[in-house]
């Protein structure tokens, strides 16, 4: 891995050439993927810089400077080693020193193995409101037979405390009024609402336990809520009132049946000072041993941060013992409160010894360390490796289910990131778990200096004019030179100060010899192109550009990058000056149509950098101030009618087409096509539509708009408005489309109607006609048949041609008489 890691950092310090340039031993070191050569031979102060694997192949070995990057352990007691008077050590190794070359790093291991179960100090807490009547019963009832329980069936080395809370004593929370507390109790001997009572410390005698709970009543609040947290904070942070075992693992069981207070719920009540995370239990009188919270009414309940800050500093563990309905409400903090167990409390209580040992399992089951705070020039990283894992778990330092004797392997990678100011700075890493103990801690030096920076006398290598430092002359008095080959009455050191500015390049960055973008020569930058100025600390990149041309372009300035300030160096023989951003992009030249004008922007306006400001942009306009924009200016006159009128019907009768667009274009007027002509005087700021946006572009000063009617070929009636568009400085019509009624329609009832009722009426007097016609024929007819009639001889009963329709036949023998016989023979 180290070969990998080495490897890595030489193909990077060879793509980047991060080694060249670099004049000192130190520098160089500070480089990663770099080494020194103190050979004097062949080598200058630039060059003797390089990559580990060119000096291997230049330098000889023993003339290399290549710090490496280790550690290792200083003290490393075995598991189990009794050390200082304490029984257990269960972290190891206890110290480590590392040194780290800047960009390099290390990883140590720290394992934990478990040696045996924690004693265990249990400190019940529990919740005083009316509603938990119940569960006080009960425990009551059973408090003798909890620490035996405890002692058989989850440890036996268990001592145990107690404590009650209900919340803080002020409305609406709860109130001391005993009207109140007597109606909300009823038949309870309820005792006055208090925030926290600390009745039982650390002890291993459970008849004390069972006393606390004896002497135990309830109490009553008004809102839902309780001031749980109170309590909680003090637990922690009052470790001699509670007198916690020091090796102990240390629980906190509450239990409630109601949600939690916590920060900011008190600035309700006009409680504004925040929790300060101090002890404050007082007796309550001399005669008692029971504790009471005296800031209750004085500071805010605690945050869950300041909960979690105050429990990892005292090393406890809590367990949420709560009702059902109310396990939604706490079912979160573990993931902010470090080995904290949420379980179900039943509503009488009656499972808090399993309720305890369960949690108590899975807390001494569990395994995890501190995420630690690494100093300001290391980079950390951590993972474990869990006993039932064959895997890394990264950015984790914890483990679940261990047992004795198991094994946790923790990693810690630091890397080096910065070299501190003060070089001889030794960092510490301190590591600790919230649950055991035990601390490690990790030294951190930094190898940052070489240690040729000692000179030594050197006849040969340094002309003999002077003594030889990490291969570098360092010249006498009147020698200078990289091999004190100047005379002068300068040192190789002074004349290489010369060369060395002591101004950086950017505020708070290195200095370096000629800035690393030449080389000195007796005291003298030579510049690399590109590069000048006495330590060539001036670059003809990095000022502003625009669309690449540096300064504006090359004819119009030079860059002159010196230090943090980038300047153009404007061509003030072409007239060229800067801009407001400091680009040499103003010239008054270009404020003339003609080079040889006299007068800037035709003497209509004033000349800003390189564009003119017309002094009456209501009537001239343009680059240079020599176009006139106003209505009197413009060929065509903006009235109703003429080009105007035409373009108004081009565009009504075409709906706006290309044709129609081109030929109004070409006589100067540009248009809309609106679905109603506006009434631009009604227009809001905030009104979309579109009329009222186009209406925001008319000069009504310069040209009050003019409404006009006319029709076109087929008598439509087209309705348009001329107006004068600031922007375009030109006529812009707003031409109304087309509408249902601007158009006369042909109403074909008008002509069926009366032509089918002409045919009616022509009918119903052709009839008319037709039947005093036929009446008067008819009338003729029998006229004339009766005069026909009239002059007739006849009449029917002598018609000679008349026959009479029957025949009578008589039987002569029928009639016997003569009278009977018929008057008539034939009839």
């Amino acid at each position: 891995m180290r070969l990998f890691l080495v490897i890595l950092l030489q193909c990077l310090a060879l793509a980047h050439g991060a080694c060249v340039g670099k004049s000192t031993c130190e520098e160089c070191i500070r480089t990663p993927g770099c080494s020194w050569c103190e050979q004097i031979s062949n080598f200058t102060e630039s060059s003797r810089c390089q990559s580990i694997l060119e000096n291997e192949k230049m330098c000889s070995t023993n003339l290399t400077i290549n710090p490496i990057s280790y550690s290792k352990p200083e003290i490393n007691h075995m598991f189990n080693t009794t050390v200082n008077g304490l029984n257990q050590v269960q972290l190891k190794p206890q110290l480590t020193k590392a040194k780290l070359r800047l960009g390099e790093s290390q990883k140590i291991n720290i394992t934990f193995r478990k040696l045996v179960d924690y004693p265990l100090d249990l400190y019940y807490l529990m919740d005083l409101s009316q509603s938990m009547h119940d569960d006080l019963q009960m425990l009551t009832s059973v408090g003798s037979t909890i620490v035996p329980n405890i002692r058989a069936r989850v440890t036996d080395n268990v001592q145990v405390a107690f404590g009650s809370f209900v919340d803080k004593t002020i409305l609406p929370f709860a109130t001391k009024d005993p009207n109140w507390l007597a109606a909300a109790c009823g038949t309870s001997n309820c005792q006055t609402t208090f925030g926290f009572h600390h009745q039982l410390s650390i002890t291993p005698d459970s008849n004390k336990f069972q006393q606390a709970l004896n002497d135990t009543r309830i109490s009553a609040n008004i809102d839902r809520p309780e001031g749980g947290f109170d309590a909680l904070m003090q637990i922690a942070v009052c470790q001699d009132v509670i007198k916690w075992r020091k090796e102990s693992l240390r629980v906190v069981v509450l239990s409630t049946d109601a949600a939690f207070h916590q920060a900011l719920d008190g600035a309700l009540i006009g409680l504004l000072k925040p929790n300060d995370m101090s002890c404050h239990l007082e007796k309550i009188n001399n005669e008692s041993e029971v504790y009471h919270y005296t800031e209750t009414v004085a500071q805010d309940y605690p945050s869950i941060g300041q909960l979690r800050e105050a429990f990892s500093q005292s090393k406890i563990q809590t367990i949420f013992a709560v009702h059902r309905d109310v396990y939604e409400v706490y079912k979160d903090l573990p993931k902010v409160l470090p080995n904290a167990v949420v379980q179900y409390l039943a509503n009488d209580s009656s499972n808090i010894v399993n309720l305890i040992g369960e949690s108590y399992n899975a807390i001494r089951s569990r395994f995890s360390l501190t995420i630690p705070t690494a100093p300001p020039s290391i980079d950390l990283k951590y993972r474990v490796l869990c006993p039932d894992s064959a895997t890394w778990a990264e950015n984790t330092l914890q483990c679940n289910n261990v047992s004795i004797p198991q094994e946790v392997v923790f990693q810690f990678e630091i890397k080096a990131k910065s070299c501190p100011t003060n070089k001889t700075q030794v960092d510490t890493i301190t590591i600790g778990s919230d649950i055991i103990p035990d601390v490690v801690k990790i030294g951190i030096e930094y190898l940052c200096e070489c240690d040729c920076e000692r000179p030594l006398f050197s006849d040969n290598e340094c002309s003999g004019q002077g003594n030889l430092k990490c291969g570098l002359c360092d010249c006498f008095n009147g020698r200078g030179g990289s091999v004190c080959q100047c005379e002068t009455n300068k040192t190789n050191s002074e004349l290489i100060g010369q060369c060395t500015d002591t101004q950086p390049l950017v505020s708070g960055g290195p200095t370096s010899l000629c800035h690393e973008r030449g080389k000195c020569d007796c005291g003298e930058c030579i510049c690399e192109p590109g590069f000048s100025g006495k330590f060539c600390e001036c670059a003809n990149t990095g000022c502003p550009s625009i669309d690449g041309a540096v300064c504006g372009g090359s004819s119009n300035g030079e860059c002159h990058h010196c230090y943090d300030n980038q300047t153009c160096i404007c061509n003030a023989a072409s007239g060229w000056y800067q801009n407001v951003g400091g680009l040499c992009l103003c010239n008054d030249n270009l404020c003339k149509a003609v080079s040889t004008d006299e007068q800037l922007c035709a003497g209509r306006g004033d000349c800003n950098c390189h564009s003119c400001s017309c002094s009456n942009s209501k009537v001239w306009a343009g680059t240079h101030c020599d176009t006139c924009v106003h209505p009197s200016c413009n060929k065509i006159e903006g009235t109703c009618g003429g080009d105007v009128e035409k373009c108004a019907i081009c565009v009504y009768g075409t709906q706006g087409t290309t044709l129609c667009q081109q030929e109004c274009q070409d006589i100067g007027i540009n248009f809309i096509r609106l679905g109603l002509l506006p009434d631009c005087s009604l227009c809001e700021n905030y009104n979309l539509d579109a009329g009222c946006m186009a209406c925001r572009q008319n000069d009504e000063v310069i040209f009050p708009s003019k409404d006009c009617n006319t029709t076109d070929a087929n008598n439509c009636a087209v309705k348009y408005k001329i107006t004068w568009n600031k922007d375009l400085n030109g006529y812009y019509l707003f031409v109304q489309q087309s509408q249902t009624e601007d158009c006369p329609t042909f109403d074909y009832l008008v002509v069926v109607l009366p032509a089918v009722g002409g045919v009616i009426v022509l009918g119903i007097i052709g009839l008319i006609v037709w039947k005093f016609l036929k009446n008067r024929w008819d009338r003729r007819e029998w006229e004339k048949f009766q005069s026909e009639l009239d002059k007739q001889k006849w009449t029917q009963g002598d018609n000679p041609l008349h026959e009479r329709a029957t025949t009578r036949i008589e039987n002569p023998k029928f009639y016997e008489k003569e009278e009977d016989k018929p008057l008539y023979q034939n009839m």
